[in-house]
């Protein structure tokens, strides 16, 4: 069956708010590394110095040279995440926030006294219990 989904942004104020944690978790964990690779180096560097090595030293270059790698691969690393996370926070949020959004949208028709029918749930949609659970609800009150 081919995707039919044309609004991605059902809640924006929930679905932004949650990739905007999506993001700040990322980018946490990402200082995280970062700094705990500048005080790997700096140690390095500590090291060299007490060892009274001069500043020229074969040591020095392949420890700026482990370094320089180290930030290239991290701006890239956080880069490929930031591109990731941005659609992957969206799928996720609206796959949250598209139940809900169906669930009130029906119980809202209801209200109308429009015809009370089962409330279906999108395959891969989370919460597929609580339609489950309403619906069967819904059986044991017409009965």
């Amino acid at each position: 069956m081919a995707n039919k989904r044309k609004v991605l942004f059902i809640n924006p104020k929930f679905q932004l708010k949650f990739m905007i944690y999506f993001i700040a978790f990322t980018a946490i964990a990402l200082v995280v590394f970062y700094t705990a690779n500048a005080i790997f180096i700096y140690n390095f560097e500590e090291l060299g110095a007490k060892l009274n090595l001069p500043a020229n030293h074969i040591f020095f270059k392949f420890i700026a040279k482990q370094e320089s790698k180290l930030n290239l691969i991290f701006g890239i690393s956080a880069i490929v995440l930031a591109a990731l996370q941005i659609p992957l926070g969206l799928v996720l949020s609206h796959k949250i926030a598209g139940p809900i959004h169906r669930f009130t949208k029906t119980l809202k028709s209801w209200r109308k006294k429009e015809d009370e029918q089962h409330i279906k749930c999108r395959e891969g949609d989370f919460f597929p219990e609580m339609f489950d659970s309403f619906n069967g609800y819904l059986d044991k009150d017409k009965k």
